[in-house]
C-alpha cells in the first residue's frame, strides 16, 4: 500500500508508511554497528592485529596509550580493569583503523582520569570506555575528536561515559574532512561549573553526516549539543535533562540545544527541565539559535518536553530557530522509537557498562528518573575520582572478523542493559506530558474528505487541520481490524492531501479515520474491484 502525503503550497515529503509495527524495536540493546548510525558500518581495527592492555600505566609496554599509539589495524582488548590516570594529559590517536574493546575488561570495566581522549583520524570505534578529567585539569574535554590537518570520519564513540570535563565532555571540532560520525548510547553529563563552563558538547567541525542516538544529556549548563558551522546532523531518541541558562556579550547562551548555522532533524527525545532549568526572563527553549543574529534550521517531530516542576513551560524552539516540513537528514534504516520506548531503553543502556554501573553513573541516571540532582562544580562535590582495585582477565581472541564481531558483541551484551532498573517513576511525567500537549495543542476539530469515492486504484485523502497537532490516519476495515496506518507523527496546522494506492486490497467498504489530539473524525471510503 502506498501513500504519498503533502501540505498545500508546501510540500511534506512523508512517503514512509508507518504501520504500528515500525515503532517497536525489539528488547534489550541493539550493537552499533545494527543501529543505522553515520559511519557504524566502519570496521574499525576489527581486523587488524590484537593488542592486549596488561596494565593500567600511563605509558609504556602493556598500556592503553602505547596500543593507541600504534600503527595498523588494530584491535585493542582489556585483560585488566580499573583506572588509569593520564597525569593531566592527552591520549591523542592519529594512526587509523583502530577498534577499542572497553567491553573486554573485567568489571569494574576502563576509566581514565585526569585527562583526555582525542581521535584526530579516520575509522575508530571506541566502545565502552568512561572518560572524567576532574579539577585536576584545566579546559580538558573528556573525549574530543579534531587535530590539525586531520580527516576525521567514519568514527564512533559507543557507550561511553563522559563526565567531569572541565571544557566539554564530548566534542567534535574543527578538522580538514569531518563526515560520518555516531555517538551512540553515551552518557554525556556533569560538566564541572567552577570555571563557569559547564559544557555537554561544540559541534565545531562543519560534519556532514552526525548522528547522535540514544545518549543522556544530564545536568550541563549549556552546550548540550552546541551545533556549528554547517553541520548536517540527526538528533534522535536522547534524553536532555537539567540543563541551565548561561550567556556572556558573544552571545553563547542556550537552554539546552543551541544551533548556529546548523541543518538537521530532532526527533524523539525527551527535554525534561529540572532543578536548574529556570527562566530568568527570555523564556525556556528546548533549541535555540545564536544571539539574534546567527539561526539553525530544523525538522522537529514527536519530541516531549516537560519541567520537573510540573507548571513551568518549555517551548521547542526560539524564534531564530526556521522550522522545516521534512527531514533534511536522516540515516537509511533508521527506525525512530516513540519517546516512551526510547526513554526506558535509554535509562537502561547508556554508558559505559549500563549492566554493571559504577556509582557515579548509577547516580545519574537515577537522578533522572527521580528528577534529582544538580549541576556541580567540582567531582569531590559527589563522589570525587575513582580508586578501584586493579583486576584481571585473560582473552582468547578469534582469528577471524565475523567471528570477532560476534565474540565483542557477546561481551557487550554482557554489561550493556540494566534489566533490573525501576523506570516507572517516570510514567506520570510522561503522562502528565502527553495531557498538557493535548490540551495546548487541540482548538477544533478538523475535517476529512477524500475523491474520488468510489474510487478503483486510488484515492486523494484531503483533511486540513486548524492547529499543529499529533496526528495519526488510519485505514480499518467494516469489523475493526487496522489495514494501514497512512500518518503517525506531529504536524504543523494546514491544509494536507494524501495519495493512497491501495494495492492488492479488495474490493469493499472501508473507514478512514483522522485522529488529531483528542478530536477525531472517519469517513466511508468505497473501493471498487
Amino acid at each position: 500500500m502506498i501513500s504519498c502525503i503533502r501540505k498545500t503550497l508546501v510540500l511534506i515529503s512523508l512517503c514512509t508508511v508507518c504501520h504500528p509495527m515500525h515503532m517497536i524495536l525489539s528488547a534489550g540493546d541493539i550493537p552499533y554497528h545494527e543501529s543505522h548510525g553515520y559511519g557504524t558500518l566502519t570496521d574499525g581495527g576489527l581486523a587488524g592485529k590484537v593488542i592486549r592492555v596488561t596494565n593500567l600505566g600511563n605509558n609504556g609496554p602493556g598500556s592503553f596509550r602505547s596500543a593507541c599509539l600504534d600503527s595498523g589495524s588494530r584491535l585493542v582488548v582489556f585483560e585488566v580493569g580499573g583506572v588509569i590516570n593520564l597525569n593531566d594529559s592527552a591520549i591523542i590517536v592519529t594512526n587509523p583503523y583502530l577498534t577499542v574493546a572497553g567491553q573486554t575488561a573485567p568489571d569494574p570495566g576502563i576509566t581514565l582520569i585526569k585527562g583526555n581522549l582525542n581521535i584526530s583520524t579516520h575509522d575508530v570505534v571506541i566502545q565502552h570506555v568512561a572518560v572524567r578529567p576532574g579539577d585536576a585539569t584545566i579546559e580538558t574535554d573528556a573525549i574530543s575528536t579534531g587535530g590539525e590537518n586531520a580527516d576525521v570520519h567514519h568514527v564512533v564513540f559507543d557507550h561511553c561515559s563522559a563526565t567531569w570535563a572541565t571544557d566539554e565532555n564530548l566534542s567534535l571540532i574543527n578538522t580538514s574532512d569531518n563526515h560520518d560520525i555516531t555517538l551512540y548510547k553515551c552518557l554525556i553529563a556533569e560538566g564541572l561549573n567552577f570555571n563557569d563552563h559547564s559544557c555537554g558538547s561544540l559541534i565545531y567541525g562543519g560534519i556532514s553526516n552526525l548522528s547522535i542516538i540514544g545518549c543522556i544529556y544530564a545536568h550541563n549548563v549549556r552546550r548540550s549539543p552546541r551545533i556549528n558551522n554547517n553541520t548536517g546532523f540527526v538528533l534522535a531518541n536522547n534524553i536532555f535533562y537539567n540543563w541551565s541558562v548561561f550567556s556572556d556579550d558573544k552571545g553563547d547562551y542556550t537552554n539546552c540545544v543551541h544551533l548556529r548555522l546548523a541543518r538537521g532533524t530532532i526527533a524523539g527525545n525527551l527535554a525534561l527541565g529540572g532543578n536548574d532549568t529556570r527562566d530568568y526572563g527570555s523564556g525556556l527553549y528546548f533549541v535555540r539559535g545564536h544571539d539574534g543574529i546567527y539561526t539553525g534550521d530544523a525538522y522537529f517531530e514527536n519530541n516531549m518536553l516537560r519541567h520537573a516542576d510540573g507548571h513551568s513551560v518549555i517551548k521547542e524552539h526560539d524564534e531564530l530557530i526556521r522550522r522545516l516540513e521534512h527531514k533534511p537528514l536522516w540515516p537509511e534504516g533508521f527506525i525512530l522509537k516513540s519517546v516512551r520506548e526510547s526513554v526506558d531503553d535509554v535509562l537502561r543502556t547508556a554508558g559505559a557498562r549500563a549492566g554493571n554501573r559504577d556509582a557515579i553513573d548509577e547516580r545519574i541516571v537515577k537522578s533522572v528518573i527521580y528528577l534529582t540532582g544538580d549541576i556541580i562544580d567540582r567531582q569531590s562535590d559527589v563522589e570525587g575520582y575513582q580508586d578501584y582495585t586493579m583486576t584481571t582477565r585473560e582473552h582468547i581472541v578469534p582469528g577471524n572478523p565475523e567471528d570477532r564481531r560476534k565474540w565483542l558483541d557477546s561481551l557487550s551484551a554482557a554489561i550493556d542493559t540494566d534489566d533490573s532498573l525501576d523506570t516507572s517513576p517516570l510514567i506520570p511525567v510522561l503522562d502528565a506530558t502527553d495531557i498538557r500537549e493535548q490540551q495546548v495543542s487541540v482548538t477544533s476539530i478538523p475535517g476529512l474528505l477524500n475523491s474520488p469515492n468510489p474510487f478503483e486504484r486510488f484515492t486523494v485523502i484531503k483533511f486540513n487541520l486548524p492547529a499543529a497537532n499529533r496526528v495519526t490516519l488510519k485505514i480499518y476495515d467494516l469489523t475493526g481490524n487496522e489495514i494501514v496506518t497512512l500518518l503517525c507523527s506531529y504536524q504543523p496546522a494546514g491544509e494536507y492531501e494524501l495519495n493512497w494506492i491501495p494495492d492488492g486490497l479488495p474490493g469493499g467498504i472501508y473507514l478512514c479515520r483522522l485522529q488529531a489530539g483528542d478530536n477525531a473524525v472517519s469517513r466511508i471510503l468505497i473501493k471498487q474491484n
